[in-house]
C-alpha cells in the first residue's frame, strides 16, 4: 500500500507540473507504475466508499492526461473504471479525446459489466451518473426531498427531468421553480423550455412573472420560474383564483436561506406557500451542506421527506495555492491540496512581477494560466474592481479576428448601454466583466459567447455563488470577500465547484493567489458545511440586532434592513406561537438570550396593530408597525382619492407616484437623501415608461460630466470612459437595488393598503382601476405587450424592440404571442442578432446568423 501511495503522490505532482506547462523528466511515470495505478483504480472502483471512488477517478483521469502511453489497454482500463463509478460524462470525454469517440474493446465479461452499468443508469435516452439516477428515483418516491451535492454534480438537470415527469403525471398541475436571483430566471426558464420540447411537451406554459394562469387554461401543466419575492407576489395574486394551487415547489440554491434579509424573505415565501397549499411537495437543492435534512425540519416535512448527500463530482478540482517567493519578484511557489494534505509542487518563474499593483498582477496571471488552455474566470468582490481588471487584461491581449455574430453583439452593447461603455472594448479582446446588476440581455450575451469561446476571460462578482452556470477550466481568487466579510468555506466550495466544465475537462483549477495571506483560509476545512437559516442566525442571542434597531442604535443600512425583516418575521411567529414558540422551547446557549428575547416579545405585545391580517400575511417581510404607519396615514385623510396611483402616461401620474414615494420614505423609514430620492423618482418614471437603458444612462452621464471633465478628457483619453463606467454602475445599482427591490416592495404595500381602504370606503369599482405600479417598476414598462413578452422570459430590451417592430394585439395571451412569433419571418424584422437568438430560444427554434 505504501508503494502505491508513493506512485499516486508522484502522479499528482506530475499532473500539476504538466498543467503549468513544464517538463519533468525525472518524474515521468514508467509503464510499470502506470499499470500499478490502473490496477489499483480498477480495484477500488468496485468499492462503496465515496473517498475510494473519488480516488479511482483521480487516478484514471490524471494517468490518461499525463501519460505518453495511450495503448488499447490503458484506454480500456479507463473506460471500465469510469463505467463502474457511473461517470458517463467523463467516459464520453475520454473516448472523444483519446479514442476518436469510439467505445474501447473489452473482453466479454467486462463488456457485459459495462452494458449492465449503462442500462442501470439509463433514463429516457439520458445516461445519468449514479448520483443523478439515485436522485431522480428518490424524487419519484418522496413527497419532499432535500439534496446536497457538489456544484457540478448535475442537480439542476435532474430537477428539470423531475419537472417533466411531474407534468406528465399531472397535466393540470402547477410547479414553481425558485431561483435566488433574477439573473438566473432566464437561464432556468430557457433550459426548461428546451427540455419540454425535447420531451414532446410543447403545450406546457412556462412563465417568469407572478401573474396567475387561470386553472381552466392549463392543459399540459404550468411552470413558474421566480425569485422568492416574485413567489410572494404570485401567492398574493392567487387569492383571486380559488381553483389555483401549487403542487410542487422546487428551491434551487436553497442554501441561500442562510444569507441576510433575502434568506429570511425566502423562508417567508416558502412558509406562505405551505400555508396556502397544505399538500404541496417541496424539493430543496444545495451544494455540499452536511445537514440537508435541516430544510425538512425547518418546514415540518420530515415525516414523508427524504434527505440525500452526495460528495462525488463528475469533474474534480485542483486547489492550487500560489505564494510569492522571497527574493524572486517573478517567482511563485505552488502547492496543491489533495484530501486535506498540502503537497508542494515547486517554484516557477512566471515572467512578470508578482509584486505591486494587484490589478496588473491578476491580469498578467490570468494570461499566464490561459496558456495551458481553457477559459478563465477571475473572481472579484465588487463590480468596479472587476471592470478595472478586465480593462487591464484586454490591453495585454492581441485582438483576434472576430465572428460576425460576436461583432454584432459588441455593437449591440454600445447601442444598448453607451457608445463608450468599456465592456465593448474589452469584448473585442475576448475579455468581459459580469455582475448581477447588468441588464439581463447583456449578461446573457456575455455568458453565451463565453460558452462559445469568443470570450476567453470573465471577471465576475458573486453572481457565480448564486447558481449562474459559468464553468471554466481556471478560476482565480485572491482573499475573496462576500460583501465586506471574508468568503466562507461553503461559498468557496460553491465557487470552486465552477472550475472544470463537464464534458470538456477532467479537472478544473482553482488558483488561490497569495493563499498564505488570506484573512480566512476558506480553501481549507471540511468538504461539507453545516448551515442554518438567516433568521435563526439573527435569533441565536435572542435577537440583539432587533433590539438595537428598535432602540435606534443600528446605523448601517444593510444591518438595519436585515433587522427590519427579522423583526417582521419574529412578530408573526410570536403572535402565532407565543410562549410555545421554538425560541422559548429550544433556547440558544447564549448569554442574556432570554432577557433579550423577552424584551423583543414585550415590544411586539405593545404594538397596536389594526391592519387586517390579510395584508400583514402577504407582507410578512415588512415590519407591521411600518404597515400600521401607512394604514394610519390613510386613516388620517378625509379624502384618499388624491393618492390613487395612475399610469405614468396619464397626466398627473408621475406626481402621484412621487407622492407615494414620499409617503413610503416616511412610513417605512427609508433612509435616502432628498437628492437621491429625486434621482430614484426620475429613474423610476423613465423606467416605467419603457425608456431605453441607453437613454437612462446618457441622461445620467450628461448630468455628471461637467465642462471641466471634458477638458480633462482631452488630456487623458481613458478619463471619460472611466466616468461613464462609474455612471453606468450607479444607474444599474439604483435600478436593481432601489427601484426594482426597495421601491417595488414599498409600493406593493402602498397599493394593497390603498385598495383595501378604497373598498372599505365603498370605492370598489375605483379600486379595480388602481394601476399595478409595483409590477411596472420591477419589469420596466407599463405596456401590456411588453409585460406579456417578458412573462415568457424574454428580456426587457428585446421585448421593447419587438413591440416597436410588430403590431401585437394587447388582449392576446403570452402563449398566443408565441404562436404569432412562430408564424412570422423574424429575420425580416431586422432585429439585432442576439435579440433574434433570444426569441428563438423561447420559441424553441434553431438560430443561424445571416
Amino acid at each position: 500500500m505504501e508503494s502505491i501511495n508513493k506512485i499516486y503522490l508522484k502522479l499528482l505532482r506530475l499532473s500539476i507540473v504538466h498543467l503549468l506547462g513544464r517538463s519533468c523528466e525525472d518524474s515521468r511515470l514508467n509503464e510499470t507504475e502506470i499499470y500499478k495505478l490502473l490496477s489499483y483504480a480498477s480495484l477500488i472502483s468496485l468499492s462503496s466508499d465515496d473517498n475510494e471512488l473519488i480516488k479511482a477517478y483521480e487516478i484514471i483521469s490524471r494517468v490518461i492526461e499525463v501519460s505518453e502511453i495511450y495503448s488499447e489497454g490503458v484506454i480500456a482500463a479507463a473506460d471500465i473504471v469510469l463505467s463502474r463509478i457511473g461517470n458517463f460524462p467523463g467516459r464520453k470525454l475520454m473516448r472523444d479525446r483519446f479514442n476518436s469517440g469510439l467505445e474501447p474493446k473489452l473482453n466479454m465479461h467486462l463488456s457485459f459489466e459495462r452494458i449492465a452499468r449503462e442500462a442501470e443508469n439509463l433514463h429516457e435516452g439520458h445516461e445519468l451518473t449514479d448520483f443523478q439516477y439515485n436522485l431522480l428515483s428518490s424524487l419519484k418516491n418522496a413527497e419532499s426531498l432535500s439534496v446536497s451535492a457538489p456544484t457540478s454534480a448535475g442537480k439542476s438537470f435532474v430537477l428539470t427531468l423531475n419537472t417533466l415527469r411531474s407534468i406528465r403525471d399531472n397535466p393540470k398541475g402547477c410547479i414553481v421553480y425558485i431561483v435566488p436571483t433574477r439573473a438566473l430566471i432566464s437561464e432556468t426558464s430557457s433550459n426548461l423550455r428546451r427540455e419540454c420540447r425535447k420531451a414532446g411537451l410543447d403545450g406546457v406554459i412556462i412563465r417568469t412573472s407572478p401573474v396567475t394562469v387561470e386553472y381552466n387554461k392549463v392543459k399540459n401543466g404550468v411552470v413558474y420560474v421566480l425569485t422568492q419575492e416574485r413567489l410572494i407576489s404570485l401567492l398574493s395574486d392567487m387569492y383571486d383564483y380559488p381553483n389555483s394551487s401549487i403542487n410542487l415547489l422546487l428551491i434551487d440554491e436553497a442554501h441561500e436561506i442562510q444569507k441576510g434579509k433575502r434568506g429570511i424573505i425566502l423562508q417567508n415565501a416558502i412558509e406562505l406557500a405551505i400555508e396556502m397549499n397544505p399538500n404541496i411537495n417541496l424539493m430543496f437543492s444545495s451544494p455540499l451542506i452536511s445537514n440537508p435534512k435541516y430544510f425538512l425540519s425547518l418546514f415540518k416535512k420530515e415525516r414523508h421527506g427524504l434527505a440525500l448527500t452526495e460528495t462525488i463530482s463528475p469533474v474534480a478540482q485542483n486547489i492550487l495555492l500560489v505564494n510569492k517567493v522571497k527574493g524572486k519578484v517573478k517567482g511563485i511557489s505552488v502547492s496543491a491540496l489533495f484530501d486535506r494534505d498540502r503537497v508542494e509542487i515547486g517554484e516557477f518563474d512566471i515572467g512578470f512581477s508578482f509584486r505591486g499593483n494587484k490589478v496588473e498582477q491578476k491580469a498578467s496571471f490570468s494570461k499566464y494560466v490561459a496558456e495551458s488552455g481553457g477559459s478563465v474566470i477571475i473572481f472579484e468582490s465588487n463590480p468596479a474592481d472587476a471592470e478595472a481588471i478586465a480593462i487591464c487584461l484586454s490591453g495585454k491581449l492581441t485582438k483576434a479576428v472576430l465572428r460576425d455574430e460576436f461583432v454584432n453583439f459588441i455593437d449591440f452593447v454600445r447601442k444598448e448601454i453607451h457608445l463608450d461603455y468599456p465592456l465593448a472594448a474589452c469584448l473585442e479582446a475576448g475579455v468581459a466583466f459580469h455582475y448581477g446588476n447588468m441588464p439581463s440581455i447583456i449578461r446573457n450575451g456575455v455568458e453565451h459567447f463565453f460558452k462559445e469561446g469568443d470570450v476567453k476571460y470573465i471577471i465576475c462578482t458573486s453572481t457565480l455563488l448564486q447558481g449562474v452556470n459559468l464553468p471554466a477550466k481556471h478560476i482565480i481568487l485572491e482573499n475573496p470577500k462576500s460583501g465586506t466579510e471574508p468568503m466562507s468555506r461553503s461559498d468557496f466550495q460553491n465557487l470552486s465547484g465552477r472550475a472544470g466544465r463537464l464534458m470538456r475537462e477532467f479537472h478544473g483549477n482553482v488558483w488561490c493567489l497569495r493563499a498564505d495571506e488570506w484573512e480566512l483560509k476558506s480553501f481549507e476545512g471540511e468538504k461539507l458545511q453545516e448551515i442554518s437559516s438567516a433568521m435563526s442566525n439573527v435569533m441565536f442571542d435572542g435577537g440583539e440586532l432587533i433590539l438595537n434597531t428598535i432602540e435606534g442604535y443600528v446605523k448601517d443600512d444593510t444591518q438595519k434592513e436585515l433587522a427590519d425583516v427579522a423583526f417582521a418575521k419574529l412578530y408573526h411567529e410570536l403572535k402565532r406561537d407565543g410562549y410555545v414558540s421554538s425560541y422559548y422551547l429550544n433556547p440558544a446557549d447564549s448569554a442574556n438570550y432570554m432577557e433579550i428575547l423577552e424584551y423583543n416579545h414585550g415590544i411586539i405585545d405593545e404594538l397596536l396593530i389594526t391592519v387586517p391580517d390579510a395584508i400583514l400575511k402577504m407582507h410578512r417581510s415588512i415590519r407591521p408597525d411600518y404597515i400600521q404607519n401607512l394604514w394610519d396615514f390613510f386613516d388620517s385623510k378625509d379624502n384618499i382619492s388624491p393618492y390613487f396611483l395612475y399610469s405614468p402616461y396619464i397626466k398627473g401620474g408621475k406626481k402621484r407616484i412621487d407622492m407615494a414615494i414620499d409617503v413610503c420614505r416616511d412610513v417605512f423609514d427609508w433612509r435616502i437623501s432628498d437628492k437621491y430620492c429625486k434621482w430614484i423618482s426620475v429613474l423610476a418614471y423613465k423606467w416605467m415608461r419603457a425608456g431605453s437603458l441607453n437613454s437612462l444612462i446618457s441622461y445620467s452621464v450628461n448630468e455628471e460630466l461637467s465642462s471641466l471633465d471634458r477638458v480633462k478628457a482631452e488630456e487623458d483619453p481613458v478619463y471619460v470612459p472611466k466616468k461613464i463606467s462609474g455612471a453606468v454602475r450607479r444607474v444599474l445599482n439604483t435600478l436593481e437595488n432601489q427601484v426594482r427591490f426597495n421601491l417595488v416592495r414599498y409600493i406593493k404595500v402602498y397599493q394593497d393598503v390603498l385598495t383595501y381602504k378604497m373598498k372599505l370606503n365603498g370605492l370598489d369599482i375605483a379600486s379595480e382601476k388602481v394601476e399595478n405600479i409595483s409590477a411596472y417598476l420591477e419589469f420596466g414598462s407599463c405596456k401590456p405587450v411588453d409585460l406579456k413578452l417578458m412573462s415568457l422570459g424574454i428580456s426587457r430590451s428585446t421585448a421593447l424592440i419587438i413591440r416597436k417592430k410588430m403590431n401585437l394585439p394587447t388582449n392576446a395571451t403570452p402563449e398566443e404571442y408565441v404562436l404569432i412569433l412562430n408564424k412570422r419571418n423574424l429575420k425580416s424584422l431586422k432585429l439585432p442578432d442576439f435579440c433574434l437568438r433570444e426569441i428563438n430560444e423561447v420559441l424553441g427554434n434553431s438560430f443561424q446568423t445571416a
